[in-house]
């Protein structure tokens, strides 16, 4: 792929991304009608936008516990058989 497809690519996917949703599929029709390879590449890069946006926003480094109460965590710790560092300050 030439760098100035890769321009164009992304020029396009730019501008259809500030569209609605229904004012980007005419857009995309429009600006891609002559280039079936350019609108599946457009189209593409527009997913991944999507799927990275949507990894921010659940990093995969989050454990289910960060979603349950504290208290809960720790009874599903428990509940497993996890050991529970004592905590030095409060054994005094």
């Amino acid at each position: 792929m030439t760098s100035d497809r890769r321009e164009r690519i992304e020029a396009v996917a730019l501008e259809a991304l500030a569209r609605g949703e229904a004012e980007r599929a005419a857009y995309l029709a429009a600006e891609c009608a002559d280039d079936a390879e350019l609108r599946r590449d457009v189209e593409s890069l527009i997913a991944g936008q999507g799927e990275a946006a949507a990894l921010l926003e659940s990093p995969p480094w989050r454990s289910p516990h960060d979603q349950l109460p504290h208290s809960l965590a720790i009874a599903s710790l428990v509940e497993a058989g996890t050991r529970l560092p004592r905590n030095s300050a409060a054994a005094g």
